[in-house]
Protein backbone atom coordinates (compact mmCIF):
# COMPACT_ATOMS: atom_id res chain seq x y z
CA UNK A 1 0.00 0.00 0.00
CA UNK A 2 2.70 2.21 0.62
CA UNK A 3 4.39 1.68 -2.75
CA UNK A 4 0.55 2.73 -4.30
CA UNK A 5 0.42 6.18 -2.02
CA UNK A 6 3.67 6.89 -3.58
CA UNK A 7 2.69 6.62 -6.48
CA UNK A 8 -0.74 8.18 -6.02
CA UNK A 9 1.23 11.24 -4.54
CA UNK A 10 3.00 12.17 -7.84
CA UNK A 11 0.18 11.78 -10.10
CA UNK A 12 -2.06 14.56 -11.61
CA UNK A 13 -5.36 14.44 -9.94
CA UNK A 14 -7.60 13.15 -12.31
CA UNK A 15 -11.07 14.28 -13.48
CA UNK A 16 -11.99 13.88 -16.36
CA UNK A 17 -9.37 12.23 -18.98
CA UNK A 18 -7.60 15.21 -21.26
CA UNK A 19 -4.88 15.68 -23.54
CA UNK A 20 -2.81 17.21 -20.38
CA UNK A 21 -3.24 13.97 -19.26
CA UNK A 22 -1.50 11.82 -21.69
CA UNK A 23 1.11 14.62 -21.53
CA UNK A 24 2.49 13.51 -17.87
CA UNK A 25 4.95 10.71 -19.25
CA UNK A 26 6.50 13.01 -21.37
CA UNK A 27 9.54 14.10 -19.33
CA UNK A 28 9.99 10.71 -18.14
CA UNK A 29 10.30 9.48 -21.65
CA UNK A 30 12.78 12.46 -22.36
CA UNK A 31 14.74 11.47 -19.23
CA UNK A 32 15.30 8.11 -20.08
CA UNK A 33 16.16 9.18 -23.79
CA UNK A 34 18.96 10.81 -21.69
CA UNK A 35 20.33 8.09 -19.85
CA UNK A 36 20.20 5.96 -23.10
CA UNK A 37 22.68 8.45 -24.81
CA UNK A 38 25.23 8.82 -21.59
CA UNK A 39 28.89 7.13 -22.62
CA UNK A 40 29.49 4.10 -20.67
CA UNK A 41 31.89 6.27 -18.87
CA UNK A 42 29.18 8.58 -18.28
CA UNK A 43 27.30 6.23 -16.74
CA UNK A 44 30.00 5.00 -14.22
CA UNK A 45 31.20 8.31 -13.61
CA UNK A 46 27.32 8.87 -12.32
CA UNK A 47 27.53 5.51 -10.23
CA UNK A 48 30.27 6.70 -8.36
CA UNK A 49 28.79 10.24 -7.62
CA UNK A 50 25.75 7.82 -6.15
CA UNK A 51 28.11 5.83 -3.79
CA UNK A 52 30.12 9.05 -2.88
CA UNK A 53 27.20 10.25 -1.67
CA UNK A 54 25.86 7.75 0.44
CA UNK A 55 29.62 8.01 1.76
CA UNK A 56 28.71 11.18 2.32
CA UNK A 57 25.82 10.21 4.63
CA UNK A 58 27.54 7.67 6.49
CA UNK A 59 30.34 9.92 7.46
CA UNK A 60 27.64 12.35 8.58
CA UNK A 61 26.50 9.36 10.79
CA UNK A 62 29.41 8.90 12.50
CA UNK A 63 29.88 5.36 10.32
CA UNK A 64 33.28 6.01 9.53
CA UNK A 65 34.14 2.20 8.64
CA UNK A 66 31.08 2.24 6.20
CA UNK A 67 31.56 5.45 4.69
CA UNK A 68 35.32 4.65 3.90
CA UNK A 69 33.84 1.26 2.00
CA UNK A 70 31.34 3.33 -0.18
CA UNK A 71 34.37 5.63 -1.34
CA UNK A 72 36.17 2.75 -2.32
CA UNK A 73 33.38 1.69 -4.26
CA UNK A 74 33.46 5.27 -5.73
CA UNK A 75 36.75 5.03 -6.76
CA UNK A 76 36.91 1.85 -8.06
CA UNK A 77 33.78 2.89 -10.35
CA UNK A 78 34.98 6.24 -11.39
CA UNK A 79 36.65 5.88 -14.77
CA UNK A 80 40.43 7.00 -14.49
CA UNK A 81 40.36 8.71 -17.82
CA UNK A 82 37.64 8.83 -21.12
CA UNK A 83 38.21 8.13 -24.85
CA UNK A 84 38.69 11.17 -27.05
CA UNK A 85 34.87 10.53 -28.08
CA UNK A 86 32.91 10.88 -24.88
CA UNK A 87 30.69 13.91 -24.87
CA UNK A 88 31.79 16.72 -22.23
CA UNK A 89 30.14 17.30 -18.98
CA UNK A 90 29.48 20.12 -16.94
CA UNK A 91 32.51 20.66 -14.84
CA UNK A 92 31.51 19.56 -11.43
CA UNK A 93 34.64 18.38 -10.20
CA UNK A 94 34.11 19.78 -6.15
CA UNK A 95 32.66 17.54 -4.62
CA UNK A 96 31.16 17.23 -0.97
CA UNK A 97 33.22 17.57 2.35
CA UNK A 98 32.76 14.72 4.64
CA UNK A 99 32.86 16.64 7.14
CA UNK A 100 30.67 19.16 6.20
CA UNK A 101 28.44 16.79 3.62
CA UNK A 102 24.90 19.21 4.14
CA UNK A 103 27.11 21.90 2.55
CA UNK A 104 27.07 22.38 -1.40
CA UNK A 105 30.44 23.44 -2.76
CA UNK A 106 31.43 26.34 -5.43
CA UNK A 107 32.71 25.62 -9.07
CA UNK A 108 36.55 24.59 -8.32
CA UNK A 109 38.28 27.89 -11.30
CA UNK A 110 41.40 26.11 -10.96
CA UNK A 111 40.56 23.67 -13.83
CA UNK A 112 41.04 25.63 -17.17
CA UNK A 113 38.74 25.16 -20.21
CA UNK A 114 39.94 23.19 -22.61
CA UNK A 115 38.58 20.54 -25.25
CA UNK A 116 35.87 17.66 -24.17
CA UNK A 117 38.32 14.80 -23.88
CA UNK A 118 40.83 16.68 -22.05
CA UNK A 119 38.06 18.70 -19.59
CA UNK A 120 36.14 15.43 -19.02
CA UNK A 121 39.61 13.67 -17.90
CA UNK A 122 40.51 16.56 -15.91
CA UNK A 123 37.22 16.11 -14.19
CA UNK A 124 37.47 12.39 -13.42
CA UNK A 125 41.53 13.03 -11.86
CA UNK A 126 39.68 15.63 -9.62
CA UNK A 127 36.84 13.68 -8.31
CA UNK A 128 39.17 10.42 -8.27
CA UNK A 129 41.50 13.07 -5.52
CA UNK A 130 38.12 13.89 -3.70
CA UNK A 131 37.53 9.98 -3.27
CA UNK A 132 41.15 9.61 -1.55
CA UNK A 133 40.55 12.53 0.38
CA UNK A 134 37.37 11.39 1.94
CA UNK A 135 38.88 7.91 2.58
CA UNK A 136 41.80 10.13 4.27
CA UNK A 137 38.91 11.72 6.60
CA UNK A 138 37.67 8.15 7.24
CA UNK A 139 41.32 6.95 8.14
CA UNK A 140 41.95 9.79 10.82
CA UNK A 141 38.45 9.41 12.62
CA UNK A 142 39.58 5.69 12.70
CA UNK A 143 43.02 6.31 14.03
CA UNK A 144 44.76 4.96 10.79
CA UNK A 145 46.96 7.50 10.07
CA UNK A 146 49.58 6.16 7.77
CA UNK A 147 46.73 5.39 5.57
CA UNK A 148 45.13 8.58 5.63
CA UNK A 149 48.65 10.27 4.81
CA UNK A 150 49.17 7.58 1.74
CA UNK A 151 45.18 8.29 0.37
CA UNK A 152 46.00 11.84 0.41
CA UNK A 153 49.76 11.60 -1.09
CA UNK A 154 47.96 9.60 -4.09
CA UNK A 155 44.94 12.73 -3.65
CA UNK A 156 47.91 15.35 -4.66
CA UNK A 157 49.45 12.97 -7.09
CA UNK A 158 46.17 13.28 -9.03
CA UNK A 159 45.48 17.14 -8.58
CA UNK A 160 48.54 18.90 -6.71
CA UNK A 161 46.72 22.18 -6.16
CA UNK A 162 44.19 19.95 -4.11
CA UNK A 163 44.74 22.00 -0.80
CA UNK A 164 42.00 19.95 1.39
CA UNK A 165 44.22 16.63 0.53
CA UNK A 166 47.11 18.62 1.95
CA UNK A 167 45.40 19.77 4.95
CA UNK A 168 44.54 16.34 6.10
CA UNK A 169 47.94 15.07 4.97
CA UNK A 170 49.27 17.30 7.75
CA UNK A 171 46.21 16.68 10.36
CA UNK A 172 47.54 13.17 9.81
CA UNK A 173 51.07 13.57 10.34
CA UNK A 174 50.63 15.40 13.22
CA UNK A 175 48.50 12.81 15.12
CA UNK A 176 51.26 10.55 14.61
CA UNK A 177 53.14 12.55 16.99
CA UNK A 178 56.76 12.55 16.03
CA UNK A 179 59.25 14.97 15.65
CA UNK A 180 59.95 14.04 11.96
CA UNK A 181 56.09 13.91 11.41
CA UNK A 182 54.91 16.57 12.59
CA UNK A 183 57.87 18.79 11.42
CA UNK A 184 56.40 17.78 7.69
CA UNK A 185 52.99 18.69 8.72
CA UNK A 186 54.36 21.91 10.03
CA UNK A 187 55.38 22.66 6.25
CA UNK A 188 52.77 20.99 4.77
CA UNK A 189 50.29 23.56 6.90
CA UNK A 190 52.62 26.71 5.88
CA UNK A 191 52.19 25.19 2.32
CA UNK A 192 48.53 25.84 2.88
CA UNK A 193 48.09 29.12 4.01
CA UNK A 194 50.59 30.28 1.46
CA UNK A 195 48.90 28.58 -1.81
CA UNK A 196 45.42 29.77 -0.14
CA UNK A 197 46.50 33.05 0.42
CA UNK A 198 47.90 34.03 -2.70
CA UNK A 199 44.29 32.47 -4.14
CA UNK A 200 42.76 34.60 -2.29
CA UNK A 201 44.81 38.17 -3.11
CA UNK A 202 46.05 38.12 0.14
CA UNK A 203 49.79 37.94 -1.13
CA UNK A 204 51.54 38.00 -3.64
CA UNK A 205 53.31 34.97 -5.35
CA UNK A 206 56.83 34.19 -4.95
CA UNK A 207 57.71 33.94 -8.74
CA UNK A 208 55.57 37.39 -9.28
CA UNK A 209 58.42 39.38 -6.53
CA UNK A 210 60.90 37.24 -7.99
CA UNK A 211 59.92 38.91 -11.43
CA UNK A 212 59.37 42.34 -10.25
CA UNK A 213 62.74 42.23 -8.28
CA UNK A 214 64.81 41.17 -11.68
CA UNK A 215 62.78 43.70 -13.77
CA UNK A 216 64.12 46.30 -11.35
CA UNK A 217 67.75 44.97 -11.91
CA UNK A 218 67.66 44.84 -15.17
CA UNK A 219 65.97 48.30 -15.34
CA UNK A 220 68.92 49.60 -13.43
CA UNK A 221 71.40 48.03 -15.04
CA UNK A 222 73.51 49.67 -18.72
CA UNK A 223 72.54 48.24 -21.78
CA UNK A 224 75.86 46.25 -22.40
CA UNK A 225 74.98 44.98 -18.81
CA UNK A 226 71.24 43.64 -19.39
CA UNK A 227 72.25 42.43 -22.84
CA UNK A 228 69.86 42.14 -25.74
CA UNK A 229 66.27 43.32 -25.15
CA UNK A 230 64.56 40.14 -25.31
CA UNK A 231 66.26 39.12 -21.99
CA UNK A 232 63.99 40.90 -20.02
CA UNK A 233 60.60 39.63 -21.50
CA UNK A 234 62.04 35.75 -21.28
CA UNK A 235 61.34 35.15 -17.63
CA UNK A 236 58.17 37.02 -17.84
CA UNK A 237 57.05 34.66 -20.78
CA UNK A 238 58.37 31.25 -19.28
CA UNK A 239 55.29 28.64 -18.83
CA UNK A 240 54.24 28.10 -15.33
CA UNK A 241 51.44 25.44 -15.51
CA UNK A 242 51.67 24.60 -11.86
CA UNK A 243 52.23 28.27 -10.43
CA UNK A 244 49.53 29.37 -7.89
CA UNK A 245 47.50 32.42 -8.86
CA UNK A 246 44.61 34.35 -7.61
CA UNK A 247 41.65 32.53 -8.60
CA UNK A 248 37.98 34.85 -9.29
CA UNK A 249 35.97 33.37 -6.29
CA UNK A 250 32.76 34.01 -5.07
CA UNK A 251 32.08 34.57 -1.55
CA UNK A 252 31.15 30.86 -0.31
CA UNK A 253 34.79 29.95 -1.75
CA UNK A 254 36.46 32.84 -0.19
CA UNK A 255 34.58 31.71 3.27
CA UNK A 256 36.28 28.03 2.29
CA UNK A 257 39.53 28.72 1.78
CA UNK A 258 39.56 31.65 4.84
CA UNK A 259 38.68 28.80 7.46
CA UNK A 260 41.41 26.54 6.16
CA UNK A 261 43.64 29.05 6.30
CA UNK A 262 42.67 29.62 10.10
CA UNK A 263 42.57 25.43 10.59
CA UNK A 264 46.03 25.59 9.70
CA UNK A 265 47.13 28.63 11.71
CA UNK A 266 45.64 27.33 14.81
CA UNK A 267 47.07 24.05 14.05
CA UNK A 268 50.92 25.57 13.59
CA UNK A 269 50.40 27.54 16.93
CA UNK A 270 49.42 24.26 18.66
CA UNK A 271 52.26 22.29 17.26
CA UNK A 272 54.65 25.00 18.06
CA UNK A 273 55.22 23.79 21.77
CA UNK A 274 55.09 20.43 21.03
CA UNK A 275 57.47 20.81 18.26
CA UNK A 276 59.89 22.27 20.95
CA UNK A 277 60.13 19.67 23.38
CA UNK A 278 59.99 16.85 20.74
CA UNK A 279 63.35 18.38 19.57
CA UNK A 280 65.14 18.76 22.82
CA UNK A 281 63.97 14.92 23.52
CA UNK A 282 65.36 13.74 19.91
CA UNK A 283 68.52 15.91 20.79
CA UNK A 284 68.96 13.76 24.30
CA UNK A 285 68.51 10.55 22.79
CA UNK A 286 71.08 11.41 19.74
CA UNK A 287 73.28 12.69 22.27
CA UNK A 288 72.62 9.07 24.22
CA UNK A 289 73.46 7.12 21.51
CA UNK A 290 76.62 9.19 20.56
CA UNK A 291 77.92 8.77 23.98
CA UNK A 292 77.10 4.91 24.00
CA UNK A 293 79.14 4.84 20.64
CA UNK A 294 82.10 6.90 22.40
CA UNK A 295 82.36 4.94 25.36
CA UNK A 296 82.48 1.48 23.18
CA UNK A 297 85.71 2.73 20.86
CA UNK A 298 87.02 5.04 24.02
CA UNK A 299 87.22 1.88 26.40
CA UNK A 300 89.40 -0.01 24.38
CA UNK A 301 91.83 2.46 25.67
CA UNK A 302 90.76 2.46 29.49
CA UNK A 303 88.80 5.83 28.56
CA UNK A 304 85.30 7.36 28.61
CA UNK A 305 83.12 10.02 27.19
CA UNK A 306 83.47 11.47 30.72
CA UNK A 307 87.13 11.95 30.18
CA UNK A 308 86.38 14.86 27.76
CA UNK A 309 84.33 17.82 28.79
CA UNK A 310 82.72 20.60 26.50
CA UNK A 311 82.21 23.84 26.95
CA UNK A 312 80.75 26.79 25.34
CA UNK A 313 83.02 29.42 24.19
CA UNK A 314 80.22 32.72 25.38
CA UNK A 315 81.48 35.21 23.04
CA UNK A 316 81.33 33.04 19.94
CA UNK A 317 79.01 30.11 20.91
CA UNK A 318 81.37 27.49 20.00
CA UNK A 319 82.18 24.48 21.54
CA UNK A 320 85.51 23.31 22.46
CA UNK A 321 86.63 19.95 24.12
CA UNK A 322 89.13 19.45 27.01
CA UNK A 323 90.99 16.27 27.97
CA UNK A 324 90.58 15.45 32.22
CA UNK A 325 92.60 12.52 33.18
CA UNK A 326 90.59 11.72 36.07
CA UNK A 327 86.32 13.05 35.63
Amino acid sequence: MAIIEEIIEDEVPQTETTHQDAKVEEPNIAASMEKLELTEDEELFEEASRYKATGNQQFGQGNYAEALRYYQLALTTCPASTSPTSDEDENDDEASDPENVAGSKPEDPRIPTTDSATTTDTKYKAERAVYHSNMAACHIKLNEYKEAIDSCVTALELDPTFMRALQRKAQAEEMQGTFASMNQAKEDHERVIETLSIELGLIEPKEATEDKDQEKEVDASSPSEAGPSFTKTKRSEEPRSMAVKRLDMDEAAKKKHRIMIHTSEQALKRMEPVLKQLLEKEKEEMMAKLKSMGNTILGKFGLSTNNFQMKQDPATGGYSFNFVNNP
